[in-house]
């Protein structure tokens, strides 16, 4: 595996972990301190809301990242990058 890929792979899946994570913490913290788990339904909104956070990282990340590294990758393979 190349290290860019190794880079662009590392740096994908710390996006989806914040995406995800972020809202999942802030939805359960306002049960941290009352000994209490948080009913069903409130679980079903923070998967949706972990969800739609690492969905919308994904795509931040998509949209400049993967194709700075097409271009890399092209200049390595001796190609020269076209211009969109």
């Amino acid at each position: 595996m190349k290290i860019e890929t190794a880079a662009l792979f590392t740096k994908g899946l710390c996006f989806l972990i914040i995406g995800a994570g972020t809202p999942a913490v802030t939805g359960l913290a306002q049960w941290f301190d009352s000994g209490m788990w948080p009913p069903t339904i409130n679980w079903v909104g923070i998967i949706i809301g972990a969800a739609v956070g690492a969905a919308t990282q994904m795509l931040a990340f998509l949209s400049q990242s993967f194709g700075d590294y097409k271009v890399e990758m092209k200049k390595q393979d001796g190609e020269p990058p076209k211009m969109p």
